[in-house]
């Protein structure tokens, strides 16, 4: 009998079978590896090899013969017809063959050689699936790409559809075997590799220039399955997985599409490390500020010392002194009510309200978060939950909500009102007055700029809008940021989100700063919005206002908003911010139910903002788009709830025992309801950087970049998506800055890094 492990390793003349066996015999670990490969031949006559079963029948008599067992059975086999075949058989002939080789094969070969497998000490199993057989994913949209119009016969080839249908079933075929190998010891998985330029998709080059990848990532996927570093995911299909990277891929497949729309280019090669592309969501709390000097970081905050430094660069918003005392600050967290449910609440950068609404004074003294909790627990635990939430939107006009499960979000008239939503929607205004066309063209504007000469009126704050414009001027869009002198912000984001924006300060109170602002607007491409709805209307920029100030022109407005709670419903009026979305979808109970606790834990990262921002600038993509092809003007409505829904609804929550290794290999903490931000994020910090820093933290993974307006360096995430054949140049024409520094008008030169005026008395100095 073989001592070393037996692989046997179907499909292995090429792809990702090949490379897999070269992997293995590389391998410190000791293999002997059996390939079963069939001949070079094409269509139908591999096919029939594929289902000759008497191939696997004398397979399986000489490794029982001069092996005994097998130890791994990786069920790589199967193919997909071109489009050549139509011209000799039918589509059911060949929707049959695909099938019958990619399904029925590999259940007929495990089953042969299942008598083989039970008899290791460690049996594996793998069946090798796609990611294009998601159903879920597949109801909600039509991808990659958008679906074809109303016309008959359709464009394109039904192979595809049918290749698809067949990997579905791989994926039942796999639980099915899961199942009934499970008592025998078999650990059972289904690899869903990323798209890769295999002989099975076609031409591989072609593959490559729309962003495929090597094979061999597919086989070293499979190879840390067989070598153990998958075990917590037994009876799941594996992927490269990640939500960050997966918005970030869509994000990237509607970027190509622009590049050949606009600029008649070729998909091009793009590149995202998944590892990487995890900082995205926790980019404003790893970014430094003059490495090589004083080296300040989001944490310096912490530290009067850290503030004061800080704010010679980024002065404090604060003004209403939301985080002057614990007190104040414990204004936002969740607390238990007088029913026993849980309710979030939110100062929304002036807990005065908040305080007002459960009867604390506006400060009081407390010398640790602790202390400072204990009259927020006494005071909300005398309501009930209905009472709270009436007092916060009600009364107060807080941000606010009843931590809801899942379920109670699914089946509550808001969450049946916005369930037929994805991550955004686009509406259309068509007006025959404005023709499809782009935005005006500038010197620099190319592919590797796609986005230049953009203009943006940017009117957020906070995460997950300003991720949105800053996402686009990493593409050379230019943006003007907008804020009122008189409202507050978070000082600590502005490194992060104020990357590539101009920044004015304008009072629409004052009829002279609304001139200007509809001076920007009428010569802008997007408005982008991320205030509570309703409050630019009385200034007269509500939605139709802004349509309708462009109708006249010869190019239409894309007019995008963001919210909270999504835009139909009896909640879509409320204020918020990410913490309520996670409390209010169920993301947060899901958070804290994974820790052992029947309770909501708000999520340590902005990851709803983050991805929320992703999802915005995959909106506004697709309505640049069709704004160019089909003309008149566009809204895109984005909401924290459309991306916190599609989480749970869409993506859902990891297998219990994926989420057991996971938590037990980071010393299993257990977070409660009632920890706040400033306990949450540098515990989990820390941990991260203790268990996973070599992985995540890389020098590749940062740029470092001077910033003219700031007179120093900063080191932050570098662009997520890379394209290594440098056909697009991600960066910012316009280095970070803080609020109102900047003139509130578009420069004649769109690519000057500084547009500031500074005025003392009569005299202007420009900067």
């Amino acid at each position: 009998m073989a001592t070393r492990n037996i692989v046997l390793i179907t499909g292995a003349n090429s792809g990702i079978g090949l490379e897999l066996a070269k992997l293995l015999f590389g391998s410190r670990q000791s293999y002997h590896v059996l390939l079963g490969a069939r001949s070079a031949e094409k269509g139908a006559v591999a096919a029939k090899q594929l289902q000759d079963q008497r191939l696997y029948h004398s397979s399986f008599e000489k490794i029982k013969t001069e092996h005994g067992r097998i130890d791994f059975l990786v069920n790589n086999a199967g193919f997909c017809h071109n489009d050549d075949i139509l011209k000799e058989t039918s589509i059911r002939k060949a929707w049959n063959d695909m099938y019958d080789t990619n399904v029925t094969g590999q259940h007929v070969v495990t089953e042969t050689f299942a008598p083989l497998l039970i008899k290791s000490s460690d049996p594996r199993l793998l069946f090798v699936t796609s990611g294009t057989a998601n159903v879920t994913r597949f109801s909600q949209e039509y991808w990659p790409g958008p679906p074809p119009a109303a016309c008959w016969p359709k464009p394109g080839s039904p192979i595809p559809l049918g290749y698809r249908m067949s990997k579905v079933a791989v994926n039942m075929l796999m639980l099915g075997w899961h199942w009934i190998l499970k008592e025998d010891g078999v650990k059972v998985w289904a690899i869903s590799p990323d798209m890769l330029a295999t002989s099975l998709g076609g031409n591989t080059e072609l593959l490559k220039k729309i962003g495929a990848g090597e094979p061999i990532e597919g086989a070293e996927l499979m190879r840390k399955v067989l070598e153990g570093e998958k075990d917590g995911e037994v009876g799941t299909i594996v992927g490269q997985k990640g939500i960050q990277p997966c918005l970030k891929a869509y994000e990237a497949l509607l970027l190509s599409v622009l590049l050949k729309r606009k600029y008649g280019l070729e998909q091009v090669p793009i590149e995202i490390n998944t590892d990487h592309a995890q900082l995205f969501l926790m980019s404003s709390l790893i970014w430094t500020l003059d490495p090589d000097g004083e080296n300040l970081n989001a944490g310096s905050i912490m530290s009067p010392e850290g503030q004061k430094k800080l704010a010679k660069y980024f002065p404090s918003w604060d003004k209403h002194n939301g985080h002057s005392t614990l007190h104040r600050v414990s204004a936002i967290n969740i607390y238990k009510t007088k029913d026993g449910k849980f309710f979030h609440l939110h100062g929304s950068m002036n807990p005065n309200p908040t305080l007002d609404s459960i009867g604390l004074p506006h400060d009081m003294q407390a010398d640790s978060l602790e202390e400072a909790r204990e009259p927020f627990v006494e005071a909300v635990g005398k309501l009930t939950s209905e009472e709270m939430q009436h007092l916060a939107t009600d009364v107060y006009r807080q941000a606010g909500t009843i931590c809801y499960t899942v379920d109670e979000y699914r089946q509550s008239e808001h969450g049946r009102a916005n369930s037929h939503v994805g991550l955004f929607e686009v509406h259309s205004h068509p007006n025959p007055a404005q023709e499809p066309g782009w935005w005006p063209s500038t010197e620099t504007a190319s592919p590797a700029r796609p986005l230049a000469g953009l203009k943006i009126v940017d009117l957020t704050r906070v995460i997950a809008a300003p991720a949105t414009s800053r996402g686009l001027a990493e593409y050379g869009a230019s943006v003007m940021r907008v804020v009122a002198p008189h409202l507050p912000d978070t000082s600590p984001l502005h490194l992060d989100l104020n990357h590539g924006k101009w920044n004015a300060c304008l009072d629409l109170r004052q009829e002279e700063d609304r001139k200007k602002l509809k001076a920007l607007i009428v010569d802008a491409d997007i408005v982008l919005q991320g205030y509570r709805p309703g409050v630019f209307d009385k200034y007269g920029f509500s939605e139709q206002d802004i349509i309708d100030m462009c109708r006249e022109r010869e190019r239409g407005i894309i007019y995008a908003r963001e919210n909270c709670y999504g835009w139909q419903g009896p909640w879509k009026d409320r204020s918020g911010w990410q913490q309520i979305s996670d409390a209010n979808c169920g993301v947060s109970y899901e958070f804290g139910r994974a820790m052992g606790n029947d309770e909501p834990v708000t999520p340590v990262f902005p990851n709803s903002d983050y991805c929320t921002g992703v999802a915005g600038i995959c909106g506004i993509l697709p309505a640049l788009i069709r704004r160019g092809e089909s003309g008149g003007s566009y809204t895109v409505d984005i909401a924290l709830n459309y991306y916190s829904q599609w989480l749970v609804n869409s993506v859902g929550t990891y297998p219990d025992q994926v989420w057991q290794d996971l938590w037990k290999r980071n010393g299993s903490p257990v977070f409660r309801y009632f920890d706040p931000m400033q306990t949450l994020v540098p515990k989990t910090l820390q941990i991260v950087r203790k268990n996973s820093g070599q992985t995540l933290f890389k020098p590749e993974f940062f740029h470092q970049y001077s910033c003219r307006y700031l007179g120093k360096d900063v080191k932050i995430v570098a662009p997520i998506l890379r394209f290594p054949n440098g056909d697009v140049k991600p960066g910012f024409n316009v280095g970070t800055r803080s609020n109102g520094v900047d003139v509130a008008r578009w420069p004649g030169d769109l690519s000057i890094a500084a547009f500031a005026l500074l005025e003392l008395k009569t005299h202007r100095f420009q900067v």
